[in-house]
């Protein structure tokens, strides 16, 4: 009968066993009225539990006089049905103690809710996490996190960029899973660039220390204080460098635009999720050639005009968006 009673305060009681559980109930009110005590006292502390299953075991029949009239006095049903509370309130406390049954889950939530931030194409955007962390979103980019993050563990999904500043645990590592890259760290402050429609991702430390790896946990490697991981989608290739220029790394913070490396259709695609805007090439061009630049506080005439020079290209900006000739 304890796993019924386990069963139904878990709402999870089939047809047939709540006709039993009923049965059970209707058989003695000592069984309804202990059923009902042990569900109404299902939150109890350890202190009141301990002292619960005392009163039990003290208002058992063989607990008052000679050894002589216990064998004859004790109540059968009486000590069946103790048996099975002090049975319950040892699963519960068990339970309750190792947080495999919490208060959320009782009450019907069990699962933690999807969290989701997102910045539009032409936004940035700035998420303060449950830990305390802080999370800058470049445009077209999202995290997303369970409600219970920071309870037990620090893990979220990332797709675009973002500049994350870590408050430090040592107890709940921070990790980030983008795709076929993972990092991890403690406590630091670094930038992510994991757009799809880019060659490479890209992971960048202004502070503190980074780990990095493959989803695969075949390659790994801890970047530090100004030093930049390259993570090639071709190939799942890394390679590490020095940052020379902070502003090329992560200086979108500070609204820089910048090109590292891009050819011309990943410089059109950041373009467009920069300005929200969309574009076509009219003529294929050759897309090999790779581009490096920066722009402090664009316009998007500014920045067409520049890479119009170095692509040889004439384009139109109308209504619709930016045409390449």
């Amino acid at each position: 009968m304890e796993e019924l009673i386990f069963k139904y305060i878990r709402n999870k009681l089939t047809k047939t066993e709540k006709v039993q559980l009923q049965e059970w109930l209707d058989e003695d009110p000592e069984n309804a009225r202990l059923f009902k005590n042990f569900v109404g006292h299902w939150k109890l502390s350890d202190f009141d539990v301990d002292l619960l299953k005392h009163k039990v075991w003290q208002k058992m029949p063989h607990q008052h006089g000679t050894a002589e009239s216990q064998s004859v006095a004790i109540n059968w049903s009486w000590l069946k049905v103790a048996a099975i509370f002090m049975a319950v309130l040892g699963i519960s406390f068990y339970l309750l103690k190792n947080q495999f049954i919490s208060s959320d889950e009782l009450a019907g939530a069990v699962e933690p809710e999807l969290i989701e931030k997102v910045a539009e194409r032409g936004q940035k955007l700035t998420v303060k996490l449950p830990d305390g962390s802080m999370v800058k979103l470049n445009a077209n980019s999202r995290i997303s996190y369970l409600s219970n993050f920071g309870n037990d563990s620090r893990d979220l999904q990332l797709t675009g960029e973002a500049f994350f500043e870590v408050q430090r645990d040592e107890s709940r590592p921070f990790k980030i899973f983008l795709g076929d890259l993972e990092v991890e760290v403690l406590g630091t402050s670094f930038n992510v660039n994991a757009y799809p429609d880019q060659h490479a991702a890209s992971v960048a430390v202004r502070t503190g220390k980074v780990a990095v790896s493959n989803s695969a946990k075949t390659m790994g490697t801890v970047l530090v204080k100004q030093e930049k991981l390259i993570f090639s989608y071709a190939n799942g290739s890394f390679s590490k460098e020095s940052i020379s220029d902070a502003q090329m790394a992560y200086g979108w913070i500070e609204n820089y635009l910048s090109f590292n490396d891009l050819n011309l259709e990943e410089a059109m695609a950041l373009i467009s999720k920069w300005f929200d805007i969309e574009y076509v090439m009219v003529n294929r061009r050759n897309t090999n050639k790779l581009i490096t630049a920066k722009f402090n506080n664009p316009s998007l005439k500014n920045v067409m005009e520049n890479l119009s020079y170095s692509y040889e290209f004439n384009y139109e900006i109308n209504e619709n968006g930016i045409v390449i000739k």
